[in-house]
């Protein structure tokens, strides 16, 4: 049991790792945005990947070992237990770490969520900026008049077929 709960442990303190580290992308890719600098956003982006990937894996690993851990202290369970109730089931000073671990990784979790939803807004103004300046072009090369053979301004609007901006 003391393997499984070492394993359980070593899970915990992976994933906050990860969560670190990832919540630190986070905020280098919203800086990123502030600052305009999209090769840095795509890197950001890259490395967050990364790092879900590995939460994603350690968090299959969890899962086994909580199941392990179901079959050793509940075997009729038909629910994996939840890491407070394995939390309940051993003795201090295990259950006191147990319960930390879980409490900073939902902190992570929650603040991770946050700084996300902060990058969205930002992305979400940053589209509707571009659109209505792409609106406004629009309008703009829609409405130029062009000249005929006879010399004469066309009523019909030029068709633009591709458009280039650079900054």
């Amino acid at each position: 049991m003391d393997k499984h709960l070492d394993q359980l442990e070593q899970c915990l303190s992976g994933m906050t790792v990860q969560h670190e580290q990832l919540l630190s992308m986070v905020r280098r890719k919203l800086e990123a945005m502030r600052m305009a600098q999209p090769d840095l956003v795509a890197d950001c982006c890259q490395r967050e990947n990364e790092h879900v990937q590995a939460i994603a894996r350690i968090e299959k690993r969890r899962q086994t070992v909580i199941g392990e851990i179901t079959s050793v202290l509940a075997p009729g369970s038909r629910l994996p237990m939840t890491l407070g109730q394995i939390a309940d089931a051993v003795g201090e000073p295990r259950r006191g770490r147990l319960l930390v671990m879980q409490v900073k990784l939902r902190q992570l979790m929650q603040r991770i969520q946050h700084e996300n939803a902060v990058s969205r807004r930002a992305t979400e103004g940053l589209v509707r900026h571009v659109t209505g300046v792409m609106q406004k072009v629009t309008a703009v090369v829609g409405a130029a008049n062009t000249y005929g053979r006879r010399g004469v301004a066309n009523a019909s609007p030029a068709t633009v077929s591709s458009f280039s901006l650079t900054a």
